[in-house]
């Protein structure tokens, strides 16, 4: 069978910090160092496993694997000192953030597009592997060393290996100002402002993996840069 029963080993060494201050903080902090294992991503075409008769030749990385993962979260009940018009407007305020730090997902391939190995069609068939791969200095134009990669012979498969290229980490620092007001004693209002990836950072897409095809090596895609948004919930 190309689709076997999945196996799957996860690893992990996780630790968090959580800390309420005087004044209204409260901090939580989080790391988790990890690895996952698995023969295929049952969410991804990669169930096509290369060698029908070799499953374990396919066993690496999950597609989902992140290595180092750190999170950090702060909350600010924000204090108000004055009275009156004054203080009925400044009173309520919440300062939410927080910041993601994580190492990058492998990649499926480098792969050779077609029947390489006169096998019937399959999804992906890799490719002989020369040298590690990874560059010590990625960038968008070249995001892995290609020359490590060269096709195998016709007829047969490539000893590369799954999940063996890892992709883009992910940068990111969210924030959110929260006013909660009551109308009724049933009825409240809440009104957020929330701004996602504050410091305008990029975070990069995955590169291209296909062998001879426009992008090889290459990121042409990014995700979203900064973005707000304005929210009103009417709560009863």
């Amino acid at each position: 069978s190309t689709s076997p029963s999945n196996i799957m080993n996860y690893d992990a060494l996780q630790s968090k910090l959580e800390k309420t201050f005087s004044g209204g903080y409260s901090l939580i902090a989080g790391y988790t160092f990890s690895r996952c294992l698995n023969l295929y991503n049952a969410d991804s075409s990669d169930v096509d496993n290369q060698n029908a008769h070799d499953l374990l030749a396919d066993y690496g990385l999950c597609g989902y694997d992140v290595r180092h993962a750190f999170d950090f979260g702060g909350v600010w009940q924000i204090p108000s000192r004055l009275r009156g018009v004054g203080g009925a407007l400044t009173k309520g305020w919440q300062l939410d953030s927080i910041v993601t730090l994580q190492s990058g997902n492998p990649i499926f391939g480098p792969y050779m597009p077609g029947d390489w190995a006169n096998v019937g069609t399959r999804y992906h068939e890799r490719m002989n592997r020369v040298c590690d791969g990874n560059s010590s200095n990625p960038t968008t134009a070249e995001w892995f060393n290609s020359s490590c990669f060269v096709p195998p012979e016709p007829g047969t498969f490539g000893n590369a290996g799954r999940g063996i290229i890892i992709g883009p980490p992910l940068h990111d620092v969210d924030m959110s100002l929260i006013r909660n007001f009551r109308v009724t004693e049933r009825l409240g209002l809440q009104f957020r402002w929330e701004i996602f990836n504050v410091l305008n950072q990029g975070n990069y897409d995955d590169p291209g993996n296909t062998y001879g095809s426009p992008g090889y090596d290459q990121i042409t895609t990014e995700e979203p840069k900064r973005i707000m948004q304005f929210a009103l919930r009417l709560s009863f």
